[in-house]
């Protein structure tokens, strides 16, 4: 009987070796844990940089220039009531279109006038500006109280449409009515239109400037 028993316990020694065993973690699973995981400092800088960029295409920066001014002398002569349509112009080296716009004449002369329902003026060239000033012929009377007030839009494009500003009113000297279009930041491109269903009034403007305030 001692000597079956003697047999018996280096197999149980051996089994229970054996349980000890497969029961271990795996050093494995520890490491693929550790590794899974991201740093956070390794994600930050890629997503600041995201962020930047896609601020700047935002809102891109565009260079402020020298003052410039339309005026009577910068627009084709025509014959009285014969307006411009389709007309290119130069003024100090950049580009406008006209439409519906011719010099005033008679009573109106020294003014650029711009037809009462569809006149406009824009530029092809780039300007950069964040100011439109229209100083218009004040013909205001007691029989006719209202004056025009041209839209003015201004854009990233040429020929915009979609951002204007609301002017302020400035009556000059009784003969002058100064229109101020004071813009969120430094624009390339303006059209001025004298399209104010409101108002139908032809726009009598002795100068259109571009300028930069702030």
């Amino acid at each position: 009987m001692k000597k079956f028993c003697l047999l018996l316990l280096p197999l149980f020694l051996a089994s229970c070796r054996g349980t000890v065993s497969s029961s271990s973690p795996a050093p494995s699973e520890s490491q693929s844990s550790s590794e899974s995981e991201t740093p956070p400092s390794e994600s930050s800088p890629t997503s600041a940089s995201t962020s930047s960029t896609t601020s700047s295409e935002e809102s891109p920066s565009v260079e402020a220039k020298a003052d410039l001014s339309i005026t009577r002398e910068d627009i084709p002569s025509t014959s009285e009531s014969s307006y411009l349509i389709d007309e290119d112009i130069e003024v100090d080296g950049i580009g406008f279109h006209l439409n519906y716009v011719q010099q005033g004449n008679g009573e109106n002369a020294g003014t650029i006038q711009m037809h009462k329902a569809d006149g406009e003026i824009y530029n092809t060239d780039p300007l950069g500006h964040n100011r439109v000033i229209i100083t218009l012929l004040d013909k205001r009377n007691q029989w006719n109280p209202v004056i025009a007030m041209p839209i003015v839009y201004a854009g990233m494009e040429m020929n915009p449409n979609e951002y204007s500003e609301v002017p302020n009113g400035d009556t000059g000297d009784n003969e002058e009515y100064v229109w101020i279009y004071d813009f969120d930041a430094v624009y390339p491109y303006f059209r001025i239109e004298n399209s104010d269903p409101e108002i139908e009034r032809a726009a009598y403007a002795y100068s259109i400037a571009f300028t930069n305030v702030g």
